[in-house]
């Protein structure tokens, strides 16, 4: 589907990301847009990372996409567990302090053609 972008914060459970993820997808319907969000989180009962997933577009949304356009992470273990979801030429927006990208996120930032801002 033609201009259909998907949009992922990811961080550790307890940050806020459930919050930021509504208002996120509820601005988007507020300007014309379609959406289909969901959560993610760890089978575990206290902790770890999750992500919010929000797909959007003029046209209706019915599912997910395995890939996002754009991930926005405030945690290492949601960066280290999602780098590998963003599209080609695609997105990385961070906020982790000395984060250093293993060799293997490296070849994937440089293969996808990956822009990051930290």
């Amino acid at each position: 589907m033609k201009n259909r972008y998907s949009i992922k914060i990811g961080g550790q459970s307890g940050q806020g990301i459930n919050t930021l993820g509504k208002f996120v997808s509820k601005a988007l319907k507020n300007i014309g847009y379609h959406t289909f969000a969901y959560r993610e989180y760890p089978s575990i009962i206290k902790g770890g990372y999750s992500s919010y997933q929000i797909d959007f577009s003029p046209d209706n949304v019915l599912s997910p996409t395995k890939k996002c356009d754009f991930l926005v992470c405030i945690a290492k273990e949601a960066l280290d567990e999602y780098i590998y979801s963003i599209k080609k030429n695609g997105v990385l927006l961070h906020s982790v302090k000395e984060y250093t990208f293993n060799q293997k996120a490296k070849e994937y930032i440089k293969k996808q053609k990956l822009r990051l801002y930290i």
